[in-house]
């Protein structure tokens, strides 16, 4: 959600999301509900930003740098929640 944000204040309102899973995907295109309370917030962020977001699935745990930076960015949120 930082980062929706940071787009929205910054101007960048074409933007896309790199992803190795596809709940992000399917619960902002409301194909299924989001159970977890903090994807709920995360869902409702990206449908009243006015951002234009896409998004591109990648293969988790396929050696990806930046996957795996972020896998480890994710559990370490999840721990302070």
């Amino acid at each position: 959600m930082n980062v929706l944000h940071f787009c929205k204040t910054h101007g960048l309102d074409n933007i896309v999301i790199f992803h190795d899973y596809e709940g992000c995907v399917i619960w902002v295109e409301n194909r299924r509900k989001a159970s977890f309370h903090v994807a709920q917030k995360y869902v409702r962020y990206a449908i009243s930003s006015g951002l234009r977001i896409s998004f591109k699935r990648i293969k988790g745990h396929s050696g990806n740098n930046y996957n795996k930076k972020v896998d480890k960015l994710a559990r370490t949120a999840l721990r302070i929640i």
